[in-house]
């Protein structure tokens, strides 16, 4: 049988970035890390791609934050909280925790492999 989940290690590269806290944080989040979303969905019976459960195709999620990325697909992929099937999680940058600077644009990152964040880059909706 073919393992479809994050490895241990992966676990806690993703729990340490997040802090155990929710990195979608959209309206009406819990707070607090409930399960860890792929971004890029493993499909009927997993994947054999790679990188479907590397840190940067993870994301530390709430309930109501999973159930939201879950039911708007449209606003969750618009945020790279969802990734097609034909993309890289590795290139598609997410709008972590909501954050906004301070000209009121979203701020984006790309998350990584060893469980960090880095080239930010900022747009708007």
């Amino acid at each position: 049988m073919r393992r479809t989940g994050f490895r241990a290690d992966v676990v806690q590269m993703i729990e340490a970035r997040s802090s155990c806290q929710c990195e979608v944080m959209a309206s009406g989040c819990e707070l607090v890390m409930a399960t860890i979303h792929h971004r890029r969905p493993r499909g009927a019976g997993g994947s054999r791609r790679e990188d479907t459960n590397a840190a940067c195709n993870g994301l530390a999620i709430c309930t109501h934050c999973h159930h939201k990325v879950e039911t708007q697909r449209a606003w969750a992929r618009e945020r790279g909280f969802i990734v097609s099937q034909w993309g890289d999680p590795n290139d598609v940058a997410v709008h972590w925790r909501s954050r906004i600077d301070s000209n009121g644009r979203n701020v984006f990152v790309f998350l990584d492999n060893q469980g960090g964040m880095i080239d930010e880059q900022v747009t708007r909706f």
